[in-house]
């Protein structure tokens, strides 16, 4: 049913004749239905009279079947007359009467509301209280083009009133049937006295995922008057922080004042919580650390300054998920919102703030990460590597929420990312994909078979022709030891592992306390602080010796600036040995040994007990025993004969032989 020309109007002088005065009124007559009609007083005038006169109301034609007049409105039609000569209300001629149709759309575009409205007072009308805290309100345009939305009170959260009953008693699917908190009528009725109907400003602060509206109301002719104070220091609601970080820090003190002020005095709500259920505020702690790794787009490993590491996940934000387990596919890109967190991330110094924790101890803290000016969380948003998470209103989440949504919104209109709506998955060849040991076969049942040994090594020679000569660009993805790595080649889009050529490196320890090499944990954790998920250049050994008996690839890894050998580090900080056969097949046994001698005069390490002077007269005894042995000629008996070139012999000046 479409709206008459000056219905609006009508209404709004009504309300604005009525509103929060006191009335009296008359009952005249009752009807069938038991509908009661009278007449209503305000300041001593009818309201009948003064509609009528303002020409926003016209008397009803005679309801007699003779056509005559009811004595009652004869003097209602001269005052509609009157009215009428002179063009009052719907009775003027100089106004088109299309263009009094107030025109109302009840599903806005708050979002774009937001935007244009951000931190400005709107003029709204209080339609409807949905509790303390909720109101429906319609937002005023002088081209009475309205919108009707619902809004919520920052810094308070406030008891909810029971939902309304279903018809023929129906409930929701798998809903159980909510009760109301005991102080939400009065709340209701405590905002309903004093906003209802009245109109006011609404200045929009912020918006969730959902485009729910969130801001402080005030009275336009009196903007000092806070509701929101009003309920808190009546015990009407509760402080919600991450709301109240909306407004100016010193109001949002002002309302964690008012909340005290309640609570102390056992008012409303704090009557029926007890004081341990009253949690200290948390106060975000800002802490410098430098990221060691990237898990995925949305999941960090840091470590403080004494280098102790935790993981982390950034607050309020999801990226695409990778693929973890064999046969498990990564979402659309989060291959790329890892990369790009890597890329900026690994190796450098961040401002890591808590803002939230999920579970108990030990589950990783949810964070805001900072880079200088750039918050981390909101540019994922930008870009479209991630999406927000929605909330509850009461839980905690990132300081920045807002802003959190207004990126990710930008990045939706504008299709990027996860918004665009590609289902491209980064895919590469994973030859560190093995299968791990089988299950025990169950009665009547096979064991799962494993490819092992031989069948590793095949796959790993079938690749070398892929791979080429010469060095490769990538990065390192992972540490395995110190001397084993799991490589990704960014232009084969090859995951594999690579084992150092040249050098041993000392076993660190295992799973299950399975105990290592002495100095292993060391030479894993300086490989790890040299090249994990930093960009590295790889030259693979050449002929047989690229792949060992395992199936890893054997090479030569650098890291980028600056341009350092990952096994002269080691040998340098005497955390290896050289590997001489390994080495010698290689164009850079020169220069591992440079690094090792440089080990071997500080005694580091592998080379605490080492003695140059003991090591050279060793040597030389060897050298001459061997040289010994190639010029003597000894005299021998000849015990058996196996076959042409194969025979058992003694020695004939052997004492031991009797």
């Amino acid at each position: 049913m479409c709206a008459q020309p000056y219905s609006f109007h009508a209404r709004e002088f009504l309300r604005k004749l009525l509103a929060f005065k006191q009335v009296s009124f008359t009952i005249n007559h009752t009807n069938q239905a038991g509908r009661e009609y009278g007449n209503l007083i305000v300041d001593g005038k009818s309201v009948t009279e003064t509609m009528v006169a303002a020409g926003y109301a016209t008397v009803k034609p005679p309801a007699n079947k003779d056509g005559k007049m009811h004595a009652d409105r004869e003097a209602l039609f001269g005052i509609q007359t009157q009215a009428e000569k002179a063009g009052r209300g719907m009775h003027s001629k100089t106004v088109d009467k299309n263009t009094m149709i107030r025109k109302v759309n009840y599903d806005p575009d708050n979002f774009k509301f937001f935007f244009e409205n951000r931190g400005k007072p709107v003029p709204v009308l209080i339609d409807y209280v949905r509790n303390a805290s909720t109101l429906s309100v319609e937002i005023l345009h002088p081209d009475l083009k309205h919108s009707v939305t619902n809004v919520t009170l920052c810094g308070i959260n406030a008891p909810r009133t029971a939902p309304a009953k279903r018809k023929n008693g129906a409930k929701g699917k798998g809903r159980k049937e909510e009760k109301a908190h005991p102080v939400a009528a009065y709340a209701q009725y405590f905002v309903q006295k004093r906003l209802l109907n009245r109109e006011m400003q609404f200045i929009p602060l912020g918006i969730d995922k959902y485009g729910n509206l969130y801001g402080r109301v005030q009275f336009a002719d009196h903007p000092e008057r806070d509701i929101t104070k009003m309920l808190l220091k009546h015990g009407l609601g509760r402080f919600l922080p991450w709301t109240a970080a909306l407004c100016d820090p010193k109001l949002a003190e002002e309302y964690r004042a008012c909340e005290a002020q309640a609570r102390a005095a056992s008012q409303n709500i704090w009557r029926y919580i007890k004081p341990a259920e009253v949690k200290a505020p948390e106060v975000p702690t800002v802490t410098s650390m430098r990221v060691v790794m990237v898990s995925s787009g949305d999941s960090l490993i840091v470590a403080d300054a004494k280098g102790k590491e935790r993981r982390v996940n950034l607050a309020s934000i999801r990226a695409p998920r990778l693929g973890r387990r064999e046969g498990d596919e990564s979402e659309p890109l989060a291959w790329e919102a890892k990369e790009y967190l890597r890329r900026k991330l690994v190796g450098k110094r961040v401002n890591v703030r808590v803002e939230y924790r999920r579970g108990g101890q030990g589950t990783p803290d949810f964070v805001t990460i900072e880079q200088g000016k750039i918050n981390i969380n909101e540019q994922l948003c930008t870009l479209g590597y991630a999406k927000v998470v929605p909330h509850k209103l009461e839980e905690a989440r990132a300081t920045n929420y807002i802003s959190l949504v207004v990126a990710e919104k930008k990045a939706e209109l504008a299709k990027k990312g996860v918004h665009s709506g590609s289902k491209d998955v980064h895919k590469f060849t994973d030859l560190t994909d093995r299968p791990r040991a089988p299950r025990k076969a169950k009665d009547g049942e096979a064991a799962a078979p494993q490819r092992r040994g031989e069948a590793d090594v095949a796959r790993a020679k079938a690749m070398l022709p892929t791979l080429g000569s010469g060095s490769h660009k990538g990065h390192v993805e992972y540490v395995i030891s110190g001397s084993k790595l799991k490589v990704y080649l960014t232009s084969k889009k090859i995951m594999l592992n690579v084992v150092l050529a040249g050098v041993q490196v000392p076993r660190p320890s295992g799973r299950n306390d399975k105990k290592g090499d002495k100095y292993g944990n060391d030479a894993q954790a300086l490989v790890r602080s040299l090249c994990l998920q930093h960009n590295v250049t790889v030259e693979f050994a050449s002929g047989d010796g690229a792949v060992d008996r395992r199936g890893n690839f054997v090479g030569y890894v650098w890291t980028e600036s600056p341009r350092k050998s990952i096994a002269s580090a080691l040998l340098e900080q005497g955390l290896a040995k050289i590997f001489l056969r390994s080495a010698e097949a290689g164009s850079y046994l020169e220069d591992l040994r440079k690094a090792e001698r440089g080990a071997k005069s500080k005694r580091l390490r592998m080379w605490e007990n080492f003695d140059e002077e003991l090591k050279k007269r060793q040597e030389a005894r060897a050298a001459a025993m061997k040289a010994e042995a190639k010029s003597k000629n000894q005299k021998i008996k000849v015990t058996e004969i196996v076959d042409g070139v194969t025979f058992y012999a003694q020695l004939v000046e052997d004492k031991n032989i009797k």
